[in-house]
């Protein structure tokens, strides 16, 4: 029997160059010195997100608020025909005011079970950096963002914040009782 990829015979350096590749060991990126983060704006603050929460980030739709709500959520979102928590980021994180986006953005976030929408501002994609260059959570930074912030890094003459995915939900779970 041939071994053929779209009716063509697969040439033999290659079959032994991918036998070769395959062959190889994985490699655990738990434990590389890099980095990668989902980098967004909040109000007038920068923060990266593991990209392992993030489902999608899309144009925000119309929210639609809640009577008695606690001061985290924001409201209730359409997300592609499921109603979702929405949450706001400005008031979990204490966030500074900054430019507000004519069109902002919808973050959808998963995490044990949890699916929330959270508003941006501002989306810069996916950024990776060394775990060296993470900087400690200065002191002065407010109570609920030293609990959120893993520890903060400098990109595009920005300080961003690293949120850990775990406390944030944490915080979410907390907010919607």
């Amino acid at each position: 029997m041939k071994t053929t990829i779209f009716n063509r015979e697969i040439d033999a350096a290659d079959r032994e160059r991918w036998r070769q590749e395959l062959a190889l060991p994985l490699v655990d990126d738990r434990k590389s010195d890099w980095v990668t983060l989902f980098v967004f704006r909040v109000g007038a603050e920068w923060f990266g997100l593991d990209p392992m929460v993030l489902d999608l980030a899309e144009p925000m739709p119309k929210l639609h608020s809640l009577p008695h709500r606690g001061p985290v959520i924001a409201g209730v979102v359409n997300v592609r025909g499921t109603v979702s928590l929405c949450f706001s980021l400005e008031q979990v994180l204490s966030c500074l005011k900054g430019n507000v986006s004519p069109s902002p953005l919808m973050l959808v976030l998963s995490y044990q079970g949890w699916r929330v929408a959270c508003k941006i501002e501002e989306a810069a994609g996916m950024v990776k950096f060394k775990k060296e260059l993470l900087h400690p959570v200065p002191s002065t930074l407010a109570a609920s963002r030293q609990r959120h912030i893993h520890g903060l890094f400098d990109w595009k003459s920005h300080g961003v914040g690293w949120i850990d995915a775990a406390l944030l939900f944490q915080t979410f779970e907390e907010g919607a009782r």
